[in-house]
C-alpha cells in the first residue's frame, strides 16, 4: 500500500471499528442505484456507459420489483433511479410509484431533461424527494458535451418543475471538465435565481466514451482553485439555502493535498472519521466527499439493467463487470448478496490493514 494513503488512513479513520460489529457495516447509509434505463436520445462525450456490452436480457418490471422488494426487506430505504436515460423507460413512474408506496423511503431520478413536462409532473405526483437534471456548462459548453442542442429544452424542464415543487427537489449535476470549470460558480448563480438550491460536480473521468478525447480531463491544480472559489463565492453571497457538493476522485486526493496547501490545511482541520467535509458559511453548505479509501460497496449497491450487482456506477464501462459483480438477483437472493458485501468489504479492510 502507498504509503502516504497508509498514512491519510492511520490518521483519519478508524478501520478496525468497522471489523468489530457487522450492524456498522450491514446498516452503513447504502444507496441502492438501480439502472432501469437501456436507452439514451443522446450521444455524450463523458459517458460512462460508452463501451458497455449490448444487454440482451434487460431486467422486466417483475424483476424490478422484487429487486426493490427485497432491498427493502433487508433494510434498504434510499433508491437512486438511473441508468441511461429514465424518461425513455416506459415503466420508470411505476418503479418510482411502488417505491414511494413504501414507508420511509428515499427517492430520487437522474434525467437529462429532455423528456416531455408531463413526465416530470407526473414525478411531483409521485412525491419523488429528488429530481437530478444533468446540466454541464451554460448553453454553448453543455451542447458541445452532449453533441445536441439541448440546453434550452433542459433549461425549460427545471424552470417548468420549479414552480411545481419544493425547493429541495431540483439537483443540478455537472460534469467538471477543462472548458467549463471556469463558468461553473456563475453557473451555480445563474441556477439559483431561478430557484435551483442544491448542485452536485464531479470531475470529468476517462471512462466509457471519456476515453476517446484527451482535451476534457480537469487538472487537480484548477480542481483546487474551484474549491477556493466555492469558498470565495459563499463568502461573499447574499443568497441563502445554497448546497454545493464536490466529488473528489480518489485519484485526485493525494494531489490535492501534497500540492495545496490550503486544501490540506482546511482538511486536517474538519475531516474526523468520515468521507465527508461539511462547510456552513453563512446561510449555506459546502461538502466535499473525499473517499480516502475506495471500499466496494461500503455506501453504493449498483444494480445494472441486466442485474448484476456492482460497486460503482462507472464500473458499467468495463465490457466483463458481470466477473466482478457480487452476484445476479436471476440467481442469487439479496440476502446472500448482502452477506457477500459484508465479506468483501471485511478483506478489503485486512488488506489496507496489512
Amino acid at each position: 500500500m502507498n504509503k502516504d494513503v497508509a498514512i491519510l488512513i492511520e490518521k483519519y479513520i478508524d478501520l478496525s471499528e468497522l471489523l468489530k460489529d457487522d450492524n456498522i457495516l450491514k446498516y452503513n447509509k447504502i444507496v441502492a442505484d438501480l439502472f432501469i434505463s437501456n436507452k439514451c436520445n443522446l450521444s455524450c462525450k463523458h459517458c460512462y456507459f460508452g463501451d458497455t456490452k449490448n444487454i440482451k436480457s434487460s431486467l422486466i418490471f417483475e424483476e424490478w420489483l422484487y429487486t426493490i422488494n427485497s432491498l427493502y426487506d433487508n433494510g434498504i430505504r434510499h433508491f437512486h433511479i438511473s441508468g441511461k436515460e429514465c424518461s425513455l423507460e416506459p415503466q420508470s413512474i411505476n418503479i418510482i410509484n411502488h417505491i414511494k408506496s413504501k414507508k420511509d423511503t428515499y427517492c430520487g431520478v437522474v434525467t437529462n431533461g429532455t423528456g416531455n413536462s408531463s413526465y416530470y409532473e407526473k414525478l411531483i405526483k409521485e412525491n419523488i424527494d429528488y429530481i437530478e437534471f444533468s446540466i454541464d456548462g451554460f448553453e454553448y459548453q453543455h451542447n458541445y458535451i452532449r453533441n445536441n442542442n439541448t440546453f434550452q429544452t433542459t433549461l425549460e424542464s427545471i424552470k417548468n418543475i420549479v414552480k411545481k415543487s419544493p425547493p429541495e427537489t431540483i439537483n443540478i449535476a455537472t460534469t467538471l471538465n477543462n472548458n467549463n470549470w471556469r463558468e461553473y460558480i456563475d453557473l451555480i448563480s445563474y441556477f439559483h435565481k431561478i430557484g435551483v438550491t442544491r448542485f452536485f460536480a464531479t470531475p470529468f473521468l476517462e471512462k466509457g466514451e471519456g476515453i476517446k478525447i484527451n482535451n476534457l480531463l480537469l487538472s487537480s491544480y484548477h480542481f483546487a482553485q474551484l474549491i477556493m472559489d466555492t469558498f470565495s463565492f459563499l463568502e461573499r453571497c447574499v443568497e441563502k439555502g445554497i448546497i454545493i457538493k464536490y466529488c473528489v476522485p480518489h485519484h485526485l486526493i493525494m494531489t490535492l493535498l501534497n500540492e495545496n496547501q490550503y486544501i490540506s490545511n482546511i482538511t486536517h482541520k474538519y475531516f474526523k472519521g468520515e468521507n465527508d467535509l461539511v462547510f456552513r458559511i453563512k446561510d449555506n453548505i459546502f461538502q466535499l466527499s473525499f473517499p480516502f479509501i475506495e471500499l466496494d460497496y461500503l455506501n453504493m449497491l449498483i444494480i445494472t439493467n441486466d442485474g448484476y450487482i456492482i460497486p460503482c456506477a462507472d464500473d458499467i464501462c468495463y465490457p466483463n463487470y458481470s466477473e466482478f459483480a457480487l452476484g445476479n438477483i436471476r440467481e442469487n437472493t439479496i440476502k446472500e448478496i448482502l452477506e457477500k458485501r459484508i465479506c468483501a468489504i471485511k478483506q478489503e479492510i485486512n488488506n489496507l490493514l496489512n
